[in-house]
């Protein structure tokens, strides 16, 4: 039989008795919020503690209120591709609320005339996340775009409903696998758009002077060689055309000759 739940497992809704219960990947038997917090405690700073959320979505606060300031990362695995990471260095709040850290993807949140002044032709996906406000810490998602878009970026586009603007957060080049990583402090109606480029407004960076130079310089080395190249094959050409004729000309001779 299990022991007597304490306040931190009910800060869970979804982890009562008989209910899923999330456990650290690759450690047997230790699961529950208890177990994790406890683990937690013991991790030395460069750590790293993944959580299997095993079908749960909220994360009670005491839990990431043990990381506070400290270099460890906690990684929640919700499953489907989507995970979120922590690192205790960034939580900026003296006491963290329960987060639910539920991802909807393909939501209708934002009116599609806002979404067309950013994408344009580009493809996007708007998501929702289910906490409201801050998080009180910076979380990263780890979310999959699909590996057909690998190379491309994922550009992070924040709705500001109260401007009807969406504004640009932040932009990560896809991965082999699909996925990428974007940055959150807080929740709301976002929209993921994909581009070659990151969307941010920023000119691409121009090549040191030096190596535009160097590069001018292999440009005109490259060009008078096919200069040269050119030359070498009409100067050919011409050579083999005059020796044809001659040969042409001397066989008419010949044969002129014989028929005497």
């Amino acid at each position: 039989e299990k022991p007597a739940t304490s306040g931190i497992r009910q800060a869970g809704k979804d982890t009562k008795d008989g209910g899923p219960e999330p456990f650290i990947k690759g450690d047997n038997g230790k699961e529950g919020w208890e177990v994790i917090r406890e683990e937690t405690a013991h991790t030395k700073d460069g750590g790293t503690i993944i959580i299997n959320m095993n079908g749960t979505v909220i994360v009670p606060g005491e839990v990431l209120d043990e990381i506070k300031g400290r270099d460890i990362t906690m990684v929640f695995d919700m499953g489907g591709k989507v995970q979120w990471r922590v690192n205790g260095q960034s939580i900026k709040n003296d006491r963290i609320e329960d987060i639910d850290f539920s991802v909807k993807t393909r939501t209708d949140a934002i009116p599609i005339d806002v979404i067309n002044r950013v994408t344009g032709e580009c493809y996007s996906i708007q998501i929702s996340l289910a906490h409201k406000g801050e998080f009180g810490f910076t979380a990263v998602l780890s979310i999959n775009m699909e590996e057909w878009n690998a190379g491309l970026y994922a550009n992070l586009f924040y709705y500001n409903e109260t401007e009807g603007e969406m504004e640009f957060i932040c932009a990560d080049e896809i991965a082999e696998d699909g996925t990428a990583e974007l940055t959150f402090t807080h929740a709301s109606a976002y929209a993921i758009v994909i581009d070659t480029k990151p969307m941010n407004g920023e000119e691409t960076e121009e090549l040191p002077e030096a190596e535009m130079n160097e590069n001018e310089g292999e440009h005109e080395i490259s060009t008078e060689r096919a200069a040269q190249d050119r030359t070498g094959n009409y100067r050919q050409a011409f050579v083999i055309g005059a020796l044809v004729i001659a040969a042409g000309a001397g066989y008419f001779f010949v044969m002129k000759k014989k028929s005497r």
